[in-house]
C-alpha cells in the first residue's frame, strides 16, 4: 500500500500525459491486489489521494481517486479508466457510463457555491453536451430538506439534506437530485444525481472528507 502510495506521489510530479497513463496503472494495482475493495476507514486515512465512491447503473460500487485540481475542477479516475470531474459538488463531465455529459456551463455561478444558509429556494439554468445529445438546457430550483442522518461504512454522519429539481427543456422531464453537507462543516460529502438524457442515477461519497471531519 505504502509502495503505491509512494509511486502515485512520483508519478503527479511527471508530465500530464504520461502522469495520468502512469496514474491510472498505479491505481489499478491497488485495488487488483489482495486487499478488500471495499476500503475500511485505515486505508482511506493512509491514502495520499483524496478517495470517493460512486455508485452507478453500470457499477455496484467503484472507487477513485482525486488526480488533478484545475480551475476549480476535481478529476477523479478510477482503476476501469472511468474519469469524474465535479464543480462546486456537481458533476460536469464523466466517462463511463450510459451516456456521458461532455460539457456542462451556465451564464450565472452555481448556487452550490452558495452559503448553505442561501441555497434554500436558489435558481439556476445551465446547458449541458452528452454523448447523445447537445446544448440540452435545463433549469432548476432547490429546496431545503432539513437535518438527516447518513450512514457511510457504519459511521453516522449528521447533515443537512438538499434536494435539487431540475427541469430538461429537451423533453420535459425532472429529476431530483440530492446533497448532503456535513452540519458541522457544511461540506458536501455525498451527492445523488442524474444524466439528462438517459435520467441515469450518479451516488458518490466524498469518503476522505467524511475521514477528515470530528468524530
Amino acid at each position: 500500500m505504502k509502495l503505491v502510495v509512494y509511486c502515485l506521489l512520483c508519478i503527479l510530479l511527471s508530465a500530464c500525459g504520461n502522469t495520468y497513463y502512469v496514474y491510472k496503472e498505479n491505481f489499478r494495482i491497488l485495488f487488483n491486489n489482495d486487499e478488500p475493495k471495499v476500503l475500511t476507514w485505515q486505508q482511506i486515512a493512509q491514502s495520499q489521494f483524496d478517495l470517493i465512491e460512486v455508485v452507478t447503473e453500470e457499477h455496484a460500487s467503484l472507487v477513485l481517486a482525486l488526480a488533478f485540481i484545475e480551475n476549480g475542477q476535481h478529476k477523479f479516475i478510477s482503476a476501469d479508466n472511468s474519469f469524474f470531474i465535479f464543480e462546486q459538488g456537481r458533476l460536469v463531465r464523466t466517462t463511463g457510463l450510459k451516456d456521458n455529459v461532455l460539457f456542462t456551463k451556465a451564464t450565472q455561478p452555481d448556487p452550490l457555491a452558495l452559503p448553505l444558509n442561501a441555497l434554500d429556494g436558489a435558481n439556476w439554468q445551465f446547458v449541458q453536451d452528452v454523448t447523445t445529445g447537445v446544448n440540452l438546457q435545463a433549469s432548476n430550483h432547490f429546496y431545503a430538506m432539513g437535518p438527516a442522518t447518513i450512514s457511510v461504512l457504519s459511521r453516522q454522519i449528521a447533515t443537512l439534506h438538499f434536494t435539487e429539481q431540475v427541469t430538461y427543456l429537451h423533453n420535459g422531464k425532472s429529476v431530483i437530485n440530492h446533497y448532503w453537507f456535513d452540519a458541522a462543516s457544511g461540506q458536501l460529502i455525498r451527492t445523488l444525481q442524474h444524466v439528462p438524457t438517459a435520467l441515469q442515477f450518479v451516488d458518490v461519497t466524498f469518503l476522505s472528507r467524511i475521514n477528515r471531519l470530528p468524530s
